[in-house]
């Protein structure tokens, strides 16, 4: 599949659930300006898509009714869209000529939905119409650019949620080194506020991310890496240390891990990854080294990232709750050097990687969190006894009085900024 059939998909996703939205794009009693540009860039799709079957360019074809179907109720787009199945057999000289049709089709409807995106609207309907615009920005980016990039500069200034949506939009359909830099601050900027999702630049590693108060890129700021157990609620899980973060200067960070949990089929929801790496990670006899390694190669290229970007310091503060724990301890082992401090909680350990000789592995402070309450009891017995059996010489357990499986958040932040403060 070629990038341009790819954006087009991308734009049918990014259309469907505004155009589709209860309440967003009312049906009008009488023809609409709206319903009628609509209309024409479908009639524009539905004329190439047909071309497009005659000549059995069947893929090509199914791209474009893909995206006229939710614009308009267009009886001949419904019926093609029956026969547009299965792989292209056209020529090499149909091929030749479509591109040659493609890009007239796409000047016609990148204007169509330009002339819609001007056009008068409630506030409450902005996303449909920024759709609008991305469309055109598919279809057409070197006309588009221009409304794109005014429209980024005004919400930038009224809405830094749309702009960021914008962004990222842009980035799907077309990326740019401009828009790929904008988007970065943008996203950066609104993880002050809340946690966003990110991706790793070297890696298929998607993290959410949340820089803390006063966050600026010319200091250096401390990492925690906080890896999630078995439930899979990367989000949820990393707003927890963010509420008992407070004031602390740390930059926190939680990544669609695989190695926590033996059930990825049972959670494909949490994860936003492409379907090949889901099933790729998808393996029920158990952990694998598989999974160990894209975490921990992800995790290394979010980093790198974060102190490209972000300030980030060269080691970071690790945490692992429950099934995160299998990642916490075989970083521990395996590079104590990189880490600041380590405090799994209430943690599981599977087994794997070797042992590193690295002479900072006798300083390296680390506390084991167990809930005093946790029905599991003390699942990291194993990896205690290495600990001790291989130099790790700063080490604690500690139980906490009234806490279950829990991943003693409070209690873990409290003791990262305890080695803060020894340090300076």
């Amino acid at each position: 599949m070629n990038i341009r059939h790819t954006n087009l998909l991308l734009l049918a996703v990014l259309l469907l659930p505004v155009l589709e939205a209860p309440g967003k794009t009312p049906t009008p009693a009488g023809p609409s300006k709206e319903s009628e540009l609509k209309g024409a860039i479908a009639t524009e799709l539905v004329k190439l898509a047909s071309w497009c079957l005659e000549k059995k360019l069947i893929a090509e074809g199914r791209t474009l009714v893909e995206e006229a179907m939710p614009l308009a109720q267009d009886l001949k787009a419904k019926a093609l869209s029956e026969k547009l199945k299965g792989d292209s057999q056209g020529t090499e000289d149909a091929l030749k000529t479509f591109a040659r049709k493609r890009q007239e089709t796409d000047k016609k409807v990148s204007g169509l939905y330009l002339d819609l995106f001007a056009l008068k609207h409630p506030a409450d309907q902005q996303a449909t119409f920024d759709c609008y615009l991305l469309g055109a920005f598919a279809h057409d980016p070197k006309t588009a650019a221009s409304p794109l990039d005014a429209a980024v500069g005004q919400a930038e200034k009224q809405d830094a949620d749309r702009a960021l949506r914008l962004l990222q939009g842009a980035e799907r359909l077309h990326p740019d080194p401009v828009h790929a830099k904008a988007l970065t601050l943008l996203e950066l900027k609104a993880s002050i506020k809340a946690p966003v999702l990110r991706k790793a630049g070297a890696h298929a590693m998607e993290y959410y991310l949340s820089l803390p108060k006063g966050w600026t890129p010319e200091k250096k700021w401390p990492v925690v890496v906080a890896v999630e157990g078995s439930g899979c609620n990367f989000l949820g899980y990393l707003n927890g240390f963010v509420a008992k973060r407070g004031d602390l200067p740390f930059i926190l960070v939680t990544p669609l891990t695989f190695s926590n949990t033996n059930q990825v089929d049972q959670v494909k929801a949490a994860y936003h990854y492409p379907k090949e790496i889901l099933e790729a990670m998808d393996v029920r006899q158990g952990r694998t080294l598989k999974r160990l390694t894209f975490d921990a190669e992800g995790v290394a290229a979010v980093l790198e990232d974060l102190r490209k970007e972000c300030g980030a310091e060269e080691k970071y503060f690790l945490t692992g709750f429950s099934g995160g724990g299998v990642l916490a301890w075989d970083t521990l082992f395996q590079h104590p050097e990189r880490l600041e401090a380590v405090a799994p909680a209430c943690s599981n350990f599977a087994g794997y990687g070797s042992m590193s000789e690295a002479p900072e592995k006798a300083t390296l402070p680390i506390t084991v969190f167990q809930g005093e309450l946790d029905p599991n009891g003390c699942m990291c017995g194993p990896a205690l006894q290495l600990c001790a059996q291989n130099g790790f010489q700063a080490l604690e357990a500690v139980k906490v009085p009234g806490l279950a499986h829990d991943s003693c958040a409070e209690q873990v932040m409290n003791f990262f900024a305890g080695v803060l403060k020894a340090r300076k």
